[in-house]
């Protein structure tokens, strides 16, 4: 239904709720029957996925260390009342 109704805004109130779902259906049919595409290997060969991959989690620790260290101290300023 989001679908549809998100379809509705940019058509004319006038299109009916099947002729929304067939269009989109076949836009969505279209799109899949694409050809494979360009081919990236050559730009993407010469990077180093491994210091990307360390680099993301290094964020993602830093993240989840900052919420653990909000939580723990909305826990303990719980428990002294505030």
């Amino acid at each position: 239904m989001k679908h549809i109704n998100t379809a509705r805004k940019y058509f004319s109130p006038s299109v009916s709720k099947i002729g929304t779902g067939a269009s989109l259906a076949l836009v969505s049919a279209a799109s899949f029957a694409q050809d494979a595409g360009a081919d990236y290997t050559s730009i993407t060969a010469s990077v180093d996925w491994s210091q990307v991959t360390v680099g993301v989690l290094a964020v993602g620790a830093a993240l989840a260390g900052v919420l653990v260290a909000k939580r723990g101290a909305r826990v303990l300023l719980g428990m002294i009342g505030r």
